[in-house]
């Protein structure tokens, strides 16, 4: 998806892991950076690309939502999800 819209680094700065095999490395075409996810360091939006695992990622942040932190899933709907949703 993002290489399809062209997003690249110019447009986001990293993506975030919980996957230590996958930190260090970049998103293919994109050369988006891949950091380890830490909560003290938090955007605005997050993009979430596993949208099959959604529900599970939304539920595990409450807390950072709570902090006013949106989610924007792209798929099978756009939806932004945050602290009133």
């Amino acid at each position: 998806m993002l290489n399809y819209f062209g997003i690249d680094k110019t447009l986001v700065d990293k993506a975030v892991e919980i996957n230590k095999l996958k930190v260090g490395h970049y998103l293919p075409q994109s050369h988006i950076p891949i950091t380890m996810e830490d909560k003290k360091d938090l955007p605005d939006y997050y993009l979430l690309l596993s949208h099959n695992f959604a529900a599970e990622i939304i539920k595990k942040n409450k807390d950072i939502i709570a902090k006013g932190v949106k989610f924007i899933v792209p798929f099978p709907q756009i939806q932004i999800i945050g602290e009133r949703d």
